[in-house]
């Protein structure tokens, strides 16, 4: 049972990616953003291909692992795509409304970082390499949501459209999962 959950979760991730390079394909406009989002939902795919077929079994994967390259890959990528489409859906606002976005953004992600950072950090023993990738996870966490709610502050009722409830839910649900495994990992559960 445990390969049919694990060919049923890598199928979700790539109907996402396919999901999105249909963007590209349909929104001339938006093209350049749909690619990256679709970059970053693919790549993540092939490290989660890579953990399957390598790593699953392995007693102690290495870390870092190639697997990682293209987990931590997404956060740069999705940023990018991010970026691109609140210039083109946002349009301009004017510098003081995004002080205050970037102002709300660093509350939120100073409480996610006394959170999971911290535990993270706490934990992190071994090599450069092995604190440096565990700390990578929620400092890209912390990037992504810091963008949502620069956005979502500076431009409310923008943000209320069913592509960006589509966005923010899941960027949400990502960065929450992505959060307890830490957690747990930190705490050896």
């Amino acid at each position: 049972i445990g390969s049919i959950n694990t060919a049923l979760y890598d199928l979700l991730i790539f109907i996402g990616g396919v999901i999105c390079l249909l963007r590209t394909a349909t929104d001339r406009r938006e093209r350049l953003a749909w690619g990256f989002l679709a970059a970053a939902i693919l790549i993540w795919l092939a490290g989660e291909v890579y953990y399957d077929i390598f790593l699953m079994s392995a007693p102690t994967p290495p870390i870092p692992s190639p697997a990682d390259v293209g987990y931590l890959a997404v956060y740069p990528l999705a940023a990018t795509g991010l970026v691109l489409l609140l210039r083109h859906r946002l349009g301009h606002i004017g510098r003081t409304v995004w002080i205050d976005g970037v102002i709300a953004a660093l509350a939120v992600t100073a409480l996610l970082s006394s959170v999971v950072f911290d535990a993270v950090l706490d934990s992190a023993h071994g090599s450069a390499g092995v604190v440096i990738t565990g700390l990578a996870y929620p400092l890209g966490d912390m990037l992504l949501l810091g963008l949502l709610v620069a956005a979502f502050v500076a431009a409310p009722t923008r943000m209320f459209t069913r592509t960006w409830l589509l966005i923010v839910v899941g960027l949400v649900i990502f960065m929450i999962t992505d959060s307890i495994y830490l957690l747990q990992t930190a705490h050896g559960t």
